[in-house]
């Protein structure tokens, strides 16, 4: 195996580049990305960061083989299909998950927004690869989790906002732009601060990314005074409507409800994927 390289301390328990790194294609990865795995200060970062991880332990691989980006969100996976898909076989090439380890795969980086890999792009797909199970399934507690998130949202829109049309509100649905307004004015993150949320699930990520990389410090800001259900405007005008918070007490209410229900979601995820592998 070509230019095979092992960073290895602290509650990182294992960081490995496999594959050809030095070459010109990028095989699935953007130039940016390359150029951080390819730099001591940028692995130095990912290690530093995730060393300072207290909720899991984490073994991190880098793949750049030909045709290893085919295999992307698969979720968890097993060692005999990371053999048939990369050549490797789980513990020699890379670790075994276990006492409370949790192995990802990274075999690109070929999300549509290309954002580079870095520490909080790794942790945003980490969450990806908890909820994209396609090969063996996803836990139906995280939907139960979910389901939760959503029913508080909805509560939110309807008691401090007086917005109604809450009967299909999903945080997988963004036709709901006063939803994404919600978002990025709650959200304490640089996404949500330049409000520039590509879509409405993706606050879930973000918060996971958050909650992981702060060892549990989810926060949210406080509820915004008005939501808008566009952001067009004709003639130099909104075309949507704006909707009033009624009710600042509640919303300090609701706002508890919501991080605990994140927080919740973020624990069971961790808690029920330790000692497993992970292609992102």
């Amino acid at each position: 195996m070509e230019n095979f390289e092992t960073y290895f301390e602290m509650a990182l328990t294992d960081f490995k580049k496999i594959g050809k790194w030095q070459g010109a294609n990028r095989h699935g990865y953007d130039k940016a990305s390359v150029g951080i795995l390819n730099s001591d200060a940028g692995v130095r970062k990912i290690q530093d960061t995730f060393n300072k991880v207290n909720l899991a332990d984490f073994n991190l691989y880098f793949v750049k083989q030909p045709n290893a980006w085919t295999y992307e969100q698969i979720g968890q996976t097993t060692p005999e299909f990371i053999k048939k898909a990369f050549n490797l076989e789980v513990g020699k090439d890379i670790k075994d998950p276990e006492n409370g380890e949790i192995s990802v795969i990274f075999t690109n980086n070929a999300a549509a927004e290309r954002t580079p890999l870095t520490p909080w792009t790794i942790a945003h797909r980490i969450g990806h690869a908890f909820l994209s199970q396609k090969q063996i399934g996803r836990a139906s507690s995280i939907d139960d989790h979910i389901d939760n998130i959503d029913k508080t949202l909805r509560y939110i829109l309807d008691d401090c906002y007086e917005y109604r049309k809450t009967s299909n509100l999903r945080m997988t649905n963004s036709q709901h732009y006063i939803l994404r307004d919600f978002f990025e004015n709650i959200g304490t993150f640089r996404s949500a601060r330049l409000k520039k949320l590509p879509r409405t699930f993706e606050f879930f990520y973000e918060c996971f990314a958050q909650w992981l990389l702060s060892n549990g410090n989810l926060k949210f800001n406080d509820f915004p005074k008005v939501l808008k259900t566009s952001n067009r405007k004709a003639w130099g005008k909104d075309t949507g409507r704006d909707y009033m918070l009624v009710d600042e007490d509640l919303a300090d209410n609701y706002k508890s409800d919501l991080t605990y229900a994140f927080e919740n979601a973020f624990k069971d995820i961790i808690n029920s994927n330790l000692d497993k592998i992970f292609i992102m």
